[in-house]
């Protein structure tokens, strides 16, 4: 049994639009504004709605001083089984154009 993928699993019963989500938030929050120093992102990175949720993030967060991003599905293995963190595989030509992207983001905080 593959946890990370049953884990996932919910996702596909909701009619999720990730890009229109992101990019339809309004106003301002404070956990973001005040509080929000480190994300961690792991997964299917390459997804447009991934860019589009950091792009929100980096605009908004304006104290964040970490952004840590991974192709791993997990952040770390589940502690009573035998399942290991997978790694989606990247291209060169992918990562390179995730970087691209992302670097090329605004961001709201200085030391992001």
């Amino acid at each position: 049994m593959d946890l990370a993928d049953d884990e996932c699993q919910w996702m596909e019963s909701y009619d999720f639009d990730g890009e229109k989500f992101w990019r339809s938030q309004e106003g301002t929050f404070h956990c973001l504004e005040k509080n929000l120093k480190s994300i961690k992102i792991y997964g299917h990175i390459t997804e447009p709605y991934v860019i589009d949720m950091i792009e929100f993030l980096l605009k908004n967060a304006m104290v964040l001083e970490k952004l840590e991003i991974s192709s791993q599905n997990t952040f770390r293995p589940f502690p009573k089984t035998n399942c290991c963190p997978r790694k989606v595989e990247l291209t060169t030509e992918q990562r390179q154009e995730f970087s691209r992207k992302v670097f090329s983001l605004p961001r709201a905080s200085t030391s992001a």
